[in-house]
This record gives C-alpha cells, structure tokens and sequence, in this order.
C-alpha cells in the first residue's frame, strides 16, 4: 500500500455504511473491504496457534530486509525508524555488504542499534562492530564497573573516579601495555601509590604535593626537571617570585640555583582586557628595581608589537593586515620607519593597486582619491591600463600621472597637472575629466565604466569611493559624464597654472614640424599642422612668424588674417600669386556694374568689441551678392576681405577708361564734322 495515498481509502465507519440490513454491497465495496484487511500472504504477517506474531522482511538477500517502518504520522515523507535484518556497512552505498542481523535505524539505512546475527557483537551507530559493544561517537556513563572490585564513576558532575573505596585494599592504577601476548606486562603504570601522590611506574615522572618532578622524587618548584649538570645548573625548575613585575606580586619564573629566571608575566599567554595585550615580558636579572625588560605578544586589534617595558616606546609593530611599523604603532604602508634608515642600498617602488569602474562602458564615472599625505606635499597619482585587451579585445591602453594639491579650506598652493598618453581603441578614451575637491584632501578623476586600471601614488593616498554613481563630495556634485571634456588631452599634458620657460621651448622637434594647439574654454580648436605652425625666433629681429618663417617681416601671416580692429604702423603686404602660380584664370566681367551696386557707408559697430568711432566701410551681404569670392563667414558673421575689392576696382577703371576712350572719340569726331 502506497503510505501517501492512504488517505485515499476509506476507514471502518464509512465501510460499514455498505453492509448494513437491506444494503446491497457492490464489487468495489467487497474490494475496499479486502483492501483494509490485513493478509497473512501477502503482507507477511502471520498468527498462528500457540505461536507467537511472526513476520516476514521484504527483499532478497541481498537487500537491507525491512521488517517494519515506523512513523511519527504517515503524512511524513520518510518513517522516523526503521527495523531491517539485514543493513549495509555503508547506506550510501548501494553495492557494500550486508551484515544480518537486528537493526534500527533511520529512513536513510543508518544503524542506530546493531545486533550482529553471527557474533551477537552490539553496535551503536555502526552496524560492523568488532567488540562485543562498539560505539561509534561518546559514551557518557555515570558509573562503570569492571569485575568485583573495578570502577570509574563520575564524581560531583566532572571528575572521573578509578578504585572503589567500599573495597578495603584496591590501589587504582592504569596500566598502559606494548607488544602481544597474554604474558607480557605492563610498561608503564600510573598508579596512586600513596596519599596525595601519583607516580609513574616504568618511567620518571612523580607528582606530588601539586608539584611535578621529572627525574627526581623530590621536586623543587611546581615543575622541576632534574637533567643533570655542572653545579646548581642541573635541572629546571618553575616557580614563583616576586622580583619580577611589579615586584610585591608572585610570578611565574624559570630557573633555580644559580641560573638567572625568566619571568611570564602572564604563563599562559592569556588575553588581559583591561592591558588590550596577550604578552611575554622578558628581562634579566635584579628585579623590577634595577632590571630592564621588553614586552612581546599580541596588542589589540590582532596585531604584534615588541615594545620597551621601562619607557613604553614601540620598536617593532606589524598590524592585522601585515604592515610593519618601527618606532610607532600606527603604519601607514607596508613599512612604516619613524626615524631615519641607514641601508647600503634600498630598492622600493609604490605599491600597484588593481580596481575596476563599473557601470556602463559608455559613461565615465567620478571616482574619488583621497591624500592622506596632504601635509606632505603635492600627490603624484599614477592611474594606467598595461594591456589594451584587459576586459575586452582592443579596449585600449592608458599610461596617465596626476600631480595635484587640493586647497583644502585654504591652502592657496592648490594645483593640478595632468598628463596623459593612451592608445585609443575603438574612439574610446578612459577618462573624461578631473578636478581637486577644493573643500576637501580629494582629487576626483572620470574614468570610463566597465573598464579594470591600476593605481599607484607616491605618498598614503586612498581610493576612496570607486561606485559607479554619481556622487556629492563636500558639498560638491559630481555627475556622472557622457563625454570627454574639452580641456581633456588624450595624449599630452594639462596645466591649470601658468607655464613659463627660461630656456628654448621647442614643439615637434622629432616629427617634420613643430605644431603648437591653443583650445579655447568654449572647445574651439585652432591649430595649423604645416610646418612650423608658430615659430618664434628672438634673435633676428623679435620676428614672430606664423605659417613661414623665411617671411621677412616683424608679422607675418601665411593664410588668412581675421582681426576686429588692426591696427597697422607701416606697410601692409600680402602676397599675390604669379601667374605660373594660378589656374582656372578668368577675367572680372561687369567689375563696373557690379561695384556700382554697391554702397560706401558711414557707420559705428553696434558691438563694442569690433572697435568705437565712426568707421566708413561697405556692408558684407551687399558685397555678397556680387562678390561671393571676398566675403567669409566666421563665428556666425560676415567679412569682407578690402583687398579683394582692388582688382575690382582696377577692372572698374579700366572699363571706366575705355567708355572715355570711346566718348572722347566721338567727340573729337563731332568737332572734325565728320559725326553727323
């Protein structure tokens, strides 16, 4: 019968609803009644006569043969016992032995009681015991006796008794054997031999009066050792003494005669509390009045120091996480030396720490670092990515050194400049931006998320906050980014202060020209990449070039000049091209009626910054129509380029010319009377 479904049949009550007077049972009525009969067959259950209840184990012989499971309610999904004739060695193992004989135990064929059918041998919790009773776990009796006159009881709850005093004569004693055979005797006894002592016979060890004596039958101090020597210097003895300590209270001490003691403070290397140590104090000989003694052991906090007993000052400290401090208790690196170093030689570089960002590869994120040594100076941060697959294939390489100083509620000198080289992969620069927390010891640097760098400074600095979120860090916001700054380089150097060089200043001098970038606060870039984009030269002149530096003029400009107000003492010269020079030649026609279109003007600019005063000029849309070539759009404003109205103006007069030509024709005409 399936256990589980038990409660799918029906119980007495409802059975005997069927086969009450005039009833007339049907067929699965009879079968539901036979069901909740027990038969003696088929369920192994059998009564006879005179015989007591027999019942059969189900399975073959090489099963656990169950006899009969036993629940706490059949709603469980395993029986609470279980009574087998036949249990596994090892349950777990479907293919070990059996071994029959009388079994309980648990659902999972576990042997909690064995009786072995073949020795009659008791197990508990082992169903393969060797002796006639074999526990397999603690055996926790409160009195056992051997024989007539053998015992060991409990005593009081913890002590452990051997002997019974109601047996005039019994000596207790334990004897401990080596070798085989019934004849052979014992090799050591501990045996209580006398009043108060405990000896061991076969060996050398007496304990007596609390005192214990190894080699001698008359121990000295609570421990004493008789070795054999020269003098007084033939055996160790522990007693105690007040010489040591604070000299009035006895302690431990090692020595007797004429050797010098050792004194434990604390024997058993303890934890005081109320001294946060657990210490051995060494010192010599004299005492508390004239000795001097060091301290040695665990402080709190799980670290370990060596510490000067008479002036308390630290000499060595190593902390839980492994930094070593000598001369303070408070190391800030891996060896922290309060006082000068004297070394042949020393080879140290910062410690190289690994963090990854992460978030979103696509957002740069505001990861704090915070100066611990502040006092000390300016903070060199060294940030870098070594291999451009870290994270992911061709994710790029960052070589980056930040040396800063924050104000700090302050302190004036406050600077940054950083300098960066990376290999971009993919358009993917790491950092976006960087700035010192003016309220705090903090420099903050965008870094790019999901990406793994390393870190590394030149003094304590901490990597403070490195969450991929925005942050508020002394009053101060800081977002997360979607792009890189402007004043970002991705391989050069940033400044926040003024650069000054006494020297020569050269830019390029390994490519085949020097380039000098000036980015406006807005983003703008100017730069030229021809050769010699800015060169300066003070030794010919104050010559300040730009575009050539073979233009002989105090300024010179190769390309376009764009200026609001110029202003010029002396020649202006540009630079007209000759003819072999020129392509696509065509000639300006309608110069004259084209220039008539346009209008000469008095006016003053309604933005101050092109210049005050009236100013005569032409207007730029006008010439725009006309002129298309001479006018130039910058910063959402039209120029006109003066000098590009002077072949216009020659082609002008010279059409100007020609009409005269013609005019004065006709009228010299007229005047031979040869015009009718």
């Amino acid at each position: 019968m399936d256990i589980k479904k038990l409660n799918e049949k029906l119980d007495r009550k409802a059975l005997k609803a069927f086969f009450v007077k005039n009833a007339i049972p049907t067929e699965g009525n009879f079968k539901d009644l036979i069901d909740g009969m027990l038969n003696q067959k088929d369920d192994g259950i059998v009564k006879l006569p005179d015989e007591p209840l027999s019942l059969q184990a189900e399975g073959s012989a090489n099963s656990q043969k169950k006899v009969i499971n036993f629940y706490g309610n059949f709603a469980d999904l395993k029986p609470a016992w279980t009574l087998s004739l036949n249990p596994r060695v090892d349950p777990k193992d479907p293919a070990s032995a059996t071994r029959p004989g009388w079994s309980i135990g648990d659902a999972d064929g576990n042997s909690r009681l064995f009786i072995d059918q073949n020795t009659g041998n008791v197990g508990i919790g082992t169903s393969d015991p060797q002796a006639t009773l074999e526990v397999s776990g603690l055996i926790k009796a409160s009195d056992i006796r051997f024989g007539t006159g053998g015992r060991a009881s409990s005593n009081q709850g913890g002590s452990f008794e051997l002997g019974d005093s109601l047996v005039p004569g019994v000596t207790p004693y334990i004897d401990f054997h080596y070798g085989t055979g019934s004849q052979q005797d014992h090799n050591m006894r501990i045996i209580n031999d006398a009043s108060g002592r405990l000896s061991i016979n076969g060996g050398n060890l007496i304990v007596t009066g609390g005192n214990v004596g190894i080699g001698t039958d008359s121990p000295a101090g609570q421990l004493h050792i008789q070795t054999g020597g020269t003098g007084n210097w033939d055996k160790f003895v522990v007693k105690t003494t007040n010489l040591w300590g604070d000299g009035y209270n006895q302690y431990v001490t090692i020595g007797e005669g004429g050797a010098n003691g050792i004194m434990f403070h604390n024997p058993h290397v303890v934890w005081m509390a109320p001294e946060g140590r657990a210490s051995i104090r060494m010192g010599r000989s004299g005492g508390v009045s004239t000795g001097h003694w060091w301290d040695v052991g665990v402080r709190n906090g799980n670290a370990f120091s060596i510490m000067n007993g008479d002036t308390g000052v630290t000499g060595l400290f190593i902390d839980s996480g492994g930094k070593v401090g000598i001369g303070t208790s408070d190391p800030k690196a891996k060896l922290d030396v309060d006082g000068k170093i004297k070394a042949g030689s020393i080879l140290s570089k910062p410690e190289l720490f690994t963090f990854k960002v992460e978030g979103d590869v696509g957002k740069f994120y505001p990861i704090v670092f915070r100066d611990d040594g502040w006092d000390d100076g300016p903070m060199i941060l060294e940030i870098t990515r070594p291999n451009v697959h870290t994270d992911q294939n061709w994710l790029g390489s960052l070589n980056s050194k930040f040396t800063c100083h924050s104000t700090a509620y302050g302190h004036g000198a406050d600077f940054i400049r950083a300098e960066i080289y990376c290999n971009v992969q993919q358009g993917k620069q790491f950092i976006a931006g960087y700035k010192n927390i003016d309220r705090d010891r903090k420099l903050v640097v965008w870094l790019r998320g999901q990406t793994t760098y390393q870190w590394r400074a030149n003094q304590f600095v901490v990597l403070e906050d490195q969450a991929a979120t925005e942050k508020t860090v002394a009053e101060e916001n800081l977002p997360i980014k979607d792009a890189v700054d402007s004043y970002v380089q991705c391989n050069g150097i940033d400044f926040d202060k003024n650069l000054t060089v006494t020297g020569d200043l050269t830019v390029g001098a390994r490519g085949s020209g020097s380039r000098i970038r000036v980015r406006h606060i807005d983003g703008k870039d100017y730069r030229s990449d021809n050769d010699d984009a800015l060169y300066l030269n003070w030794n010919t002149g104050k010559t300040v070039v730009i575009g050539r530096p073979e233009m002989p003029a105090a300024l010179s400009v190769w390309g376009n000049l764009k200026a609001s107000n110029l202003t010029v003492m002396g020649d202006v010269c540009t630079l007209a091209a000759d003819r072999k020079d020129a392509k696509d030649i065509k000639p300006l026609n309608d110069s004259f009626k084209k220039l008539m279109s346009l209008e000469g003007n008095r006016f003053s600019w309604t933005d101050e910054a092109f210049g005050t005063g009236e100013k005569i000029g032409v207007f730029a849309d006008e010439v725009m129509r006309n002129f298309p070539e001479i006018v130039s759009t910058f910063d959402g404003k039209q120029f006109v380029n003066y000098q590009g109205l002077i072949p216009v103006l020659i082609e002008a007069v010279k059409a100007q010319e020609a009409k005269i030509s013609s005019i004065n024709r006709k009228i010299d005409d007229i005047e031979k009377g040869k015009f009718k």
